[in-house]
């Protein structure tokens, strides 16, 4: 008979079978271009509707959304059934992060991180964990987790040719991680962020280089950061 270990194994075994059984296209992603303010609307709106179809998954703050049927493509208006896959739904704000995949995108355990991708199967979609909110993505051979600020406005710098620290929540890092900015706004071209470090639990310090003597506004919007060890 199965010991109770054994099943835990299958279980975690069988969760990542159509993950790493479907190699899949570059995540598309979106921001909500008007706030969901019931958990039970059926619509929501996005800035761009690339990527988004029939059928196909929304995943904003932990909550999975399947696009409905009726979805007419590249409409801005998305009909959706809310609290996909186990997940619940929630109200979110105005330019909240739209992430949109497949059903083989999300995950309710973290074992990415003990396993390994190769060239074979690579994902280039990252796998969401719709419990704990880590994102895992398949770096170099290896799952690694990866995290968002939220839409950040970073302030002024002051008019003096320097490099210094900002600092932002991101939910879900501990002090001791090491990162690295995996993708950010297009950056202003005279005070361009240039390094980030996990300052605290839940907290980046991003650093931005001034090259110019007088006050310049970095870029706003999203900076992702994977983790690196």
């Amino acid at each position: 008979m199965m010991n109770k270990l054994s099943k835990a194994v299958l279980v975690a075994l069988l969760l990542m079978i159509p993950v790493l059984g479907h190699a899949q296209a570059a995540l598309n992603y979106t921001v909500l271009s008007g706030a969901v303010t019931s958990a039970t609307a059926t619509n929501v709106y996005v800035a761009a509707a690339t990527g988004i179809a029939a059928n196909k998954y929304l995943y904003i703050d932990r909550e999975v959304l399947r696009v409905n049927s009726t979805y007419v493509a590249a409409s801005l208006n998305v009909p959706v059934s809310r609290g996909q896959l186990g997940t619940r739904a929630v109200t979110h704000a105005a330019a909240a992060e739209v992430n949109v995949a497949t059903n083989y995108a999300f995950t309710t355990v973290d074992k990415y991180a003990g396993s390994t991708c190769t060239a074979a199967n690579e994902i280039t979609l990252p796998i969401f964990n719709t419990v704990t909110g880590n994102r895992w993505d398949c770096v170099e051979s290896a799952w690694t987790r990866a995290y968002s600020t939220a839409s950040i406005t970073p302030a002024a710098s002051s008019g003096a040719i320097q490099t210094a620290a900002q600092t932002f929540t991101v939910n879900g890092l501990v002090a001791t991680d090491e990162i690295a900015i995996v993708k950010q706004p297009a950056p202003t071209s005279l005070c361009p962020a240039v390094a980030a470090r996990v300052t605290a639990a839940n907290t980046v310090s991003i650093y931005f280089t001034t090259l110019t003597a007088s006050a310049c506004t970095p870029a706003a919007g999203y900076y992702k950061f994977e983790v690196l060890k």
